[in-house]
């Protein structure tokens, strides 16, 4: 999770979808395959947000986590780059506020857009479960460092995740697969222990659900 976030597994085998919700990659291992999807404006819509509520970087979870889970009816589809290439490809999406009224406050709407980044990331994770089992998650990223976020984010997925704490993970990645293809040792990126989902993971079941009708 940076300025967009990359949704990849791993599987065995190709793995084509008939909607062409994801795209697929030869993984420099033979046989496997990378299945991708992004979400184009996660961090630059939270910097953007955050800075059009008058916050300081980080200020953006502390109030969201001021209100209560569902944003007190309020609904944010967070597709603010022009279009999306997330499980919803489709280039006309444009991003939307639903079910404001004089009484949300600032808090509302923070809390509304995290969700609904969270919203999208399971949309696309159920997806590739479709096919291929999901046996583990990792997150890496800025979220990370802000753990009442990633709390929402795991309770959202219903699953639970671990936390990639290397500072990029992407250039360590990229770095680990030159190694392989050089035969050389192998290193395992430092994860935490998995962080579960919470009481609050039933409710967002019916909150997610809602979301979803609303949103395809």
């Amino acid at each position: 999770m940076g300025s967009s976030t990359t949704i990849v597994d791993t599987v065995h085998a190709r793995r084509l979808d008939p909607s062409a919700r994801y795209l697929l990659t030869p993984h420099i291992s033979p046989g496997w395959y990378g299945r991708e999807m992004d979400l184009l404006a996660t961090g630059t819509g939270y910097r953007w947000l955050g800075d059009l509520l008058g916050l300081r970087d980080g200020q953006l979870d502390e109030r969201a986590a001021c209100s209560p889970p569902g944003a007190r009816g309020l609904t944010f589809t967070p597709y603010l780059a022009g279009g999306e290439q997330g499980a919803l490809w489709n280039p006309s999406l444009r991003g939307s506020l639903q079910g404001l009224t004089l009484e949300h406050t600032r808090d509302d709407i923070a809390r509304a857009f995290l969700e609904g980044v969270a919203f999208e990331i399971r949309r696309c994770i159920e997806v590739l479960a479709e096919t291929a089992p999901i046996e583990r998650i990792v997150v890496s990223g800025s979220l990370v460092a802000r753990t009442p976020s990633l709390q929402l984010l795991v309770d959202i997925l219903d699953r639970p995740a671990r936390a990639c704490q290397l500072t990029s993970a992407a250039a360590i990645g990229a770095a680990l697969c030159a190694a392989a293809l050089a035969g050389g040792s192998q290193f395992s990126p430092c994860v935490t222990d998995a962080v579960m989902p919470g009481p609050l993971s039933a409710q967002y079941r019916e909150i997610y659900a809602r979301y979803r009708a609303a949103t395809g």
